[in-house]
């Protein structure tokens, strides 16, 4: 197991500067979850302006919920197993902050632009696929309780 401190490396320490670690709640930067992770910073002083942790921090604090996330999706068939079937249209969750990270804070060179396209002029998504279960695990799924 690694048991040395990055903070330990002189190699490291001598040339990039690092921040101390920061603690981030996922859905205060616009992710539909709660999970918190920490992060670690360094940069190099000779490429990069000084960088601060308040840097990294979010700009507004806007609660995201999983069920924000998957309110007005499609219930998915089974019956859905070609990748036109998958194509499939969403609600809208408004002027949320959801909805506008979504919709208009697509980092440039992030995802498929066709799929962009579509979202943006018709709201289909693709990946709507289903899963094509067997009769007993179908039948498990009305015997057994959540966690079983």
């Amino acid at each position: 197991m690694f048991t040395e401190s990055i903070w330990e490396w002189p190699g490291l320490c001598g040339w990039y500067r690092l921040l101390e670690p920061i603690t981030v709640k996922a859905s205060e930067y616009g992710a539909p979850t709660t999970r918190t992770q920490v992060f670690f910073y360094g940069y190099d002083p000779e490429r990069v302006n000084s960088l601060f942790e308040a840097d990294f921090l979010p700009s507004r604090s806007n609660d995201v919920r999983v069920k924000d996330a998957l309110a007005l999706l499609p219930s998915v068939r089974a019956s859905w197993q070609t990748e036109a079937q998958s194509w499939r249209s969403v609600g809208s969750l408004g002027e949320s902050f959801f909805e506008q990270r979504i919709a208009n804070f697509i980092p440039t060179g992030v995802g498929n632009k066709q799929a962009i396209r579509e979202y943006r002029k018709s709201r289909l998504v693709s990946g709507f696929l289903g899963t094509l279960h067997q009769r007993r695990t179908v039948r498990r799924f009305f015997v057994e309780s959540w966690g079983d």
